[in-house]
């Protein structure tokens, strides 16, 4: 009984030493490439060893400027990847309705995202006074009568203040067409589907 304990009691050193001895060498690995040592953040694990983190860079085609950078995205990608796995956890469940994975936003903190992305739109949207609103072949200017859906409003005719387009002549492509159709649907009618058949079409 003694002999077993003891040489667990080893095993269990040996791996605790080799386990110690492996984090020195990561942590000796960071500092060997610049001159000042380089600020380790607590975020789990590196970026530069999650592969999927690296696969997603890769994916995308991302790069950050500084480390500290890297490690900061990286941080909020991870957060953002458990958020979605445990949404499509949720969703396996049957508690959500609706699956996520990730994409090119990932890497951001979501008040990041709506300054970027959506805070533009909102802007835009609020300079709509100035908007014109085409109703069929007129444009009506978007003002207060016209937000009562008083149509009363004087119409503009776009068509003769040059809007720019020109109206094309298509009559031609849709020839082509309907004379694409008309020789599938005899084909088909003659030889019910059989496109490999080869013969003459009746008209009959």
């Amino acid at each position: 009984m003694w002999p077993r304990l003891q040489l667990v009691i080893l095993f269990c050193i040996l791996v605790c030493c080799l386990v110690s001895l492996a984090l020195l060498v990561v942590l000796c690995d960071l500092g060997l490439g610049s001159k000042a040592p380089k600020v380790i953040r607590a975020s789990g694990s590196l970026p530069q060893r999650d592969v999927a983190w690296l696969a997603w860079k890769h994916q995308l085609n991302i790069s950050f400027y500084t480390i500290e950078e890297e490690f900061y995205r990286y941080g909020v990608w991870r957060k953002n990847m458990e958020f979605i796995k445990q949404h499509n956890a949720e969703y396996a469940t049957g508690a959500k309705l609706y699956r996520m994975r990730a994409n090119q936003f990932t890497h951001m903190e979501h008040w990041e995202f709506v300054e970027r992305h959506l805070r533009s739109r909102v802007d835009d949207a609020n300079d709509l006074q100035d908007y014109k609103y085409a109703v069929g072949n007129e444009t009506l200017a978007s003002d207060k009568a016209y937000a009562e859906a008083d149509c009363s409003s004087t119409p503009t005719d776009w068509r003769r203040l040059s809007s720019g387009s020109v109206i094309k002549n298509q009559v031609g492509e849709i020839k082509m067409r309907l004379k694409d159709t008309f020789v599938e649907a005899l084909r088909f009618a003659n030889y019910g589907g059989n496109k490999n058949a080869v013969g003459k079409f009746t008209t009959q």
